[in-house]
């Protein structure tokens, strides 16, 4: 070790901690530095510190400014001499004679250094700080002496002044690691550029000094060296720094441990459980803490972290908060204001204005918000710009006066009041003028010649209001048209000129326009599945061509309607500038997170049209990474069963035209009266339960067919051209008369007998068409969808159809990240040439997809159908007991004998069936709050359906000829054709509103949902069909024999009273309805 045996200063020996070569002094440094840096510095001795550093200071200069070296190597010398501080530890001492007192400059600036030494010892400097004074006259008197021996010229001294006896080999032999416990040596050796068998070079040391230390995970870090015969060892000692082994908040009620960590991971602290202990992290979590808590009104707010020491190298952070009161905003009063009012001022302030419903008498001021000084300033700025924007251009926010009081609750029952804080502010404003628009000019403007152009984008005019609001869209209004022709860098510089005479302002835009941009490269980075030409051709930009900011915008709206990656933004986006030629060039590097493209869907339960069911799915919406989307879904239930595949080819030979291909075979089995045997207890059939079992719809559809679709967009826009063709073969089996009576008594498709519902065969071609700039199909939060198509029926087949179809999307960011959502259906359906529309072609509303808060296709027109039943006559003399009129009956054994007779007859009456509506119309509101955005999205919708299903072609909805016919034979009297619609069944608008809970599991890719809703525009009522028989018709069936007998007539005038007079049917829907399923309403 280099000690000092004295504290004499000896002028002709030092000793050094290292060789000298004389032939290389002017250009190294003659020593080594022992670099020794410790946070707990304060146990030092201040002497020997104040030595060090200085030490090392000058010689980090002389390493820097080799060609100081002498003058820096002199100074460190007379540093350590003066302070007694040794430059550093470990060195073997090197025996360098420097020249006396003549000979060179060291003697005089010793003597100096000694006369000042002596000087301050008398003087009256305290002990503690005379090492600094010394070392800072030393330098003082060393730089002059340095600015004149370079003015004189001096040379640097000839190696025979430095005599160096070299002992050991001047390599590394070794590298020796001390104090690590969790860092490997070869960790430390890693960061390390001085390697076993290198040459021993002081600067590299100090770099590797440097590197080590810069790992983070050490206290304290000190090279030294041991000279042996085999070479140099280096020994690199480190203390490290303990860990944390765990972090606590102790006293929070405001906040949770996560609005914590969100908060450093946004001010970038990085705080963390086993990693190294920092004062310095700790002091700047700190700050954030306080700095969230005073966003929520705890401007009072203390934190004190304390460590807990856990041997040997390890700690507990505890961050013990004490909040406070909460602070929240008082009284807010305006001084000045006589324009604007102060419900106008308050309603302007976005941040501390209270919570309650605008506009109303005794509900706008509900809750107060808690105080935040910054958002005080924001919401000054805020009144400033409600000012601005109605013209008071030199309206001014003057500082507010802050008045803090202390309030006290009301005492309930049990609960004592709570203190609190209260900030009432005044806030003084200065209205002056209202200014209009004067003279508005533009400069710079090269590439924009047109002032009146110019003057359009802008929006403002002469003799306008001054409306800053207006100005500021102008403003994006011009960056915007620049953006399309490639000055991306062009900035509009307004220069307001105020004219107080005339109150108007003049207006000087300054045009900065910069140079266009091409587009020399576009890249991609993320898409580890997907091909670069599948993201390239949703692109409208080409490399290139002029770059264009609303074209490369729109490009990435069109890949995030892909649905192949996470949610794109702008920012995704690095775009590098190159100004060096005439015109500028962009290389574009777009990133992009791919989605799992494959999805296996599995759900099940029970639906009002379904029955119980259980499906699975699968699909991939980038298939083979080309774009292409296959899928196959399997649903089997009680009462559905069908299997679908599909595919989809999105570009042909690399061209926009999009083809795909769909089959699929159902077996649908609508069965009422199972369907409430299943839904039994949750009030999903009151629709039809009480019409009696032969009243219920039961019958079978089986069908089998196939779908092939083509479009082609409009080139560079969001609007798309389709067609489509479907062919489908299906039959219908009736199950109850009310179905075989809806199908076989029903002209819908103008076919009639025993085969009218065998093979009907619908051919029809779709035309449509689409504008659709929704940003994303999941999850959607701005853009609109705007789709209109005409199916045709009866190239081939055996049904005439026209199906027209009408569908409005509409998604609208409404704060934060929510999002108002807005869709219109509309369906309308009717027959050509003599045929009408089959039953499967009609419209069945409600349920998840349309409105929610009615069972799945049961909202429909109840048509009363004629046919004819059988009534026996009644006893009136015996109510609920059939007439008994004894018949003669002669026997051989009694000539005389009779038995008892009843009378039973038909007559006409009218069944109840639902043959679905020809007119549907759908609006949906939503708005979207979404709570968590991570990898299971949740969200919260408020909702609100409405929704009409109504026959309006009456002429296409009448009873067959063959049907008709048969009653007219049956009865010997003519019928109508038509078929009457109970009455509050066809016109009646459905509503329902509610809420719904959505969570997206990553491998459904779709919202599994739990909503509530009830139900206010519903049908409640008792349907009451007209009489289709008459006495005549209950006569027709009495035995000639009888039809004057006066208990018969007495008994037919009975029953047809009981039959005219008995209550109607209860048509009932539920009130409120509980629903899980999967998918979303739009």
């Amino acid at each position: 070790m280099a000690m000092r045996t004295n504290g004499a200063v000896d002028a002709e020996m030092f000793q050094l901690p290292a060789v000298l070569d004389g032939e290389h002094y002017a250009a190294a440094p003659a020593f080594h530095v022992i670099a020794s840096l410790s946070e707990r510095t304060h146990t030092w001795d201040w002497m020997s510190f104040e030595g060090r550093r200085l030490a090392c200071a000058v010689r980090s200069c002389a390493w820097r400014f080799g060609f100081l070296a002498p003058f820096w190597a002199r100074l460190a010398i007379i540093a350590e001499t003066i302070t007694g501080a040794p430059a550093g530890n470990g060195v073997v001492p090197q025996q360098i004679r420097l020249p006396r007192a003549g000979a060179g400059d060291e003697t005089p600036l010793l003597k100096l250094s000694a006369q000042l030494r002596a000087r301050i010892r008398s003087s009256p400097v305290p002990a503690r700080l005379r090492p600094s004074v010394l070392t800072a006259l030393l330098v003082i008197v060393g730089m002059g002496s340095l600015g004149a021996a370079a003015q004189a010229g001096a040379p640097a001294p000839a190696a025979s002044q430095v005599q160096i006896t070299a002992q050991y080999p001047n390599t590394i032999f070794s590298i020796e690691c001390h104090g690590n416990h969790r860092i490997p040596c070869q960790t430390i050796q890693a960061r390390m550029g001085t390697k076993p068998g290198s040459v021993y070079d002081p600067v590299q040391i100090n770099r590797d000094f440097n590197s080590v230390w810069n790992l983070g995970a050490f206290d304290n870090v000190t090279f030294s060296i041991q000279r042996t015969p085999k070479g140099i060892i280096l020994d690199v000692t480190v203390t490290e720094k303990p860990l944390v082994r765990d972090i606590k908040y102790e006293g929070l009620k405001s906040i949770t441990d996560s609005d914590i960590l969100d908060r450093y991971q946004a001010r970038g602290v990085h705080l963390e459980r086993d990693a190294p202990y920092d004062p310095t992290t700790v002091k700047h979590a700190v700050v954030a803490i306080k700095e969230l808590l005073a966003e929520h009104g705890r401007q009072f707010a203390s934190v004190t972290p304390v460590l807990n020491v856990l041997p040997p190298s390890s700690v507990n952070l505890i961050f013990k908060i004490d909040e406070g009161p909460q602070v929240k905003v008082g009284k807010i009063a305006f001084k000045g204001n006589k324009v604007l009012s102060h419900g106008t001022l308050l309603g302007s302030m976005k941040e501390l204005h209270p919570i309650g419903i605008p506009h109303s008498l005794i509900f706008e001021h509900l809750f107060s918000r808690t105080y935040d000084a910054a958002k005080l300033s924001a919401d000054m700025e805020s009144i400033r710009e409600a000012y601005q924007d109605r013209g008071y251009f030199e309206a001014l926010v003057e500082d507010p006066t802050i008045k803090l009081r202390t309030t006290h609750g009301h005492k309930l029952l049990f609960f004592g009041a709570s203190e609190g804080r209260r900030v009432d502010l005044t806030i003084p404003v200065v209205e002056g003028n209202k200014y209009r628009v004067g003279k508005i000019s533009f400069i710079n403007n090269r590439f924009i010649t047109n002032d009146a152009t110019l003057m359009n984008l802008l929006g403002l005019k002469p003799g306008d209001v001054m409306d800053v609001s207006k100005l500021r869209k102008g403003l994006k209004n011009l960056t915007k048209a620049y953006g399309q022709y490639g000055y991306i860098n062009f900035v509009a510089n307004p220069e307001p000129a105020p004219d107080e005479k005339s109150h108007s302002v003049n207006i000087v835009m300054d045009m900065q326009e910069g140079k266009p941009f091409y587009v020399r490269h576009i890249e991609f980075s993320g898409n580890t599945t997907t091909r670069d030409r599948v993201i390239r051709r949703e692109l409208l930009l080409d490399e290139g061509s002029r770059f264009n900011s609303v074209a490369w915008q729109n490009s990435i709206l069109r890949l995030n309607q892909l649905g192949y990656f996470d949610a794109i933004k702008p920012e995704d986006a690095t775009i590098t500038q190159d100004t060096s030629g005439p015109v500028g060039e962009v290389d574009v590097n777009l990133h992009v997170k791919e989605k799992g493209k494959n999805s296996i869907s599995l759900n099940g339960g029970v639906s009002g049209i379904a029955g119980s069911f259980l499906g699975l799915g699968y699909s991939t919406n980038n298939f083979l990474g080309l774009g292409e989307t296959l899928g196959v879904t399997t649903d089997y239930g009680s009462l559905q069963r069908n299997v679908t595949f599909s595919f989809t080819e999105p570009y042909v030979k690399d061209r926009p035209l999009q083809l795909g291909f769909s089959a699929y075979i159902n077996d649908f089995h609508y069965d009422q009266a199972r369907e409430a045997s299943i839904l039994s207890g949750q009030n999903l059939s009151n629709y039809f339960a009480a019409l009696g079992a032969s009243n219920l719809l039961n019958y079978a559809q089986n069908s089998h067919g196939f779908t092939f679709s083509a479009s082609y967009p409009k080139p560079r826009s969001f609007t798309r051209y389709g067609i489509a063709y479907r062919w489908d073969n299906s039959t219908v089996v009736p199950f109850t008369p009310a179905a075989s009576l809806l199908f076989n008594s029903v002209a819908f498709n103008g076919i009639s007998g025993p085969n009218s519902l065998n093979g009907i065969v619908t051919s029809e071609v779709i035309p449509s068409f689409t504008i659709n700039t929704v940003d994303n199909p999941t999850w959607p939060t701005h853009g609109k969808n705007i789709f209109l198509s005409l199916g045709v029926s009866g190239l081939g087949g055996n049904v005439k159809i026209l199906e027209p179809q009408l569908q409005l999307e509409y998604f609208h960011p409404a704060g934060w990240h929510n999002v108002l959502a807005m869709r219109f259906l509309g369906n309308f359906v009717t027959g050509y040439g003599g045929v009408e529309p089959p039953n499967f072609d009609r419209f069945f509303t409600g349920g998840e997809d349309t409105v929610r808060g009615f069972d799945i296709l049961a909202v429909t027109p109840i048509a009363l159908i004629p046919t004819e039943t059988a009534v026996t006559l009644q006893d009136p003399f015996n109510p609920g007991q059939p007439l008994t009129k004894n018949v003669p009956n002669p026997t051989p054994g009694n000539p005389n004998g009779t038995i008892p007779e009843t009378f039973t007859v038909k007559i006409p009456t009218y069944q109840f069936a639902t043959p679905g509506g020809d007119t549907m119309a759908i609006g949906n509101l939503e708005y979207r709050i979404p709570i968590t955005q991570g990898q299971i999205p949740v969200s919260v919708a408020f909702f609100t359906d409405a929704g009409v299903d109504m026959i309006t072609q009456h002429q296409q909805l009448q009873v067959s000829s063959q049907v008709l016919n048969t009653l007219q034979t049956s009865f010997g009297r003519p019928f109508s054709r038509a078929i009457p619609i109970a009455k509050g069944t066809n016109s009646q608008i459905r509503m329902s509103a509610g809420v719904e809970l959505e969570v997206t599991l990553p491998i459904i890719h779709a919202p599994v949902r739990l909503y509530y809703a009830v139900n206010p525009g519903r049908v409640d009522t008792l349907i009451r069909p007209p009489q289709l028989f008459t006495k005549a018709d209950f006569e027709r069936g009495i035995p000639g024999a009888f039809l004057n007998d006066a208990d018969v007539q007495r008994s037919i005038a009975f029953t047809m009273g009981q039959l005219m007079n008995r209550p109607g049917t209860p048509f009932r829907e539920a009130p409120h309805v509980l629903r899980f399923t999967i998918g979303r309403t739009f």
